[in-house]
């Protein structure tokens, strides 16, 4: 992995960061606090469970939450395999980093086009009541940079030998 090394270590250390940084502010009677990436991670767990929670927000925080599994295996994959990887892992990384953009669209930014998260399709998601921070983009470039590192290591785009 030498070519994709630079981006592969980069994005792990996105990754790592993106955990202890804010992803939300949270509004509460005590005052705001930021939600920690982690934090944002076990909400996205509790969402699955939440009684009144559409079932698309369920579902699609469900897989947000085990794109973080898919994110360890491809860096075990990375680390421990000699060879180029398998193209599986390259789009399933890129899947992963388009999905996550759910949020984006769940949270503040959706706002600016007219739709609430707290709309009737997105019912019990919580408090949202701002914009996604530097956490979440943390989080979600770190997908992008270790797709890309995986594709590196793939030998790019070219084409196998016959």
């Amino acid at each position: 992995m030498t070519t994709g090394r630079p981006v592969f270590l980069v994005g792990i250390f996105a990754y790592v960061l993106s955990w202890f940084l804010p992803v939300l502010l949270i509004p509460s009677i005590d005052g705001a606090h930021y939600d920690l990436g982690w934090g944002a991670f076990v909400s996205a767990v509790a969402i699955c469970f939440a009684e009144p929670a559409a079932v698309c927000v369920k579902t699609l925080s469900a897989l947000s939450a085990l794109t973080n599994l898919l994110m360890v295996g491809a860096v075990f994959i990375l680390l421990r395999r000699r060879g180029p990887t398998p193209r599986a892992v390259t789009i399933s990384l890129a899947l992963a980093a388009i999905l996550n953009t759910y949020w984006f669209f769940l949270s503040g930014p959706a706002w600016a086009v007219g739709i609430s998260p707290f709309s009737e399709e997105c019912s019990a998601i919580g408090p949202t009541d701002g914009p996604l921070l530097a956490g979440y983009y943390v989080w979600l470039f770190s997908f992008v940079l270790v797709a890309i590192a995986s594709h590196l290591h793939r030998g790019g785009s070219a084409a196998p030998a016959r």
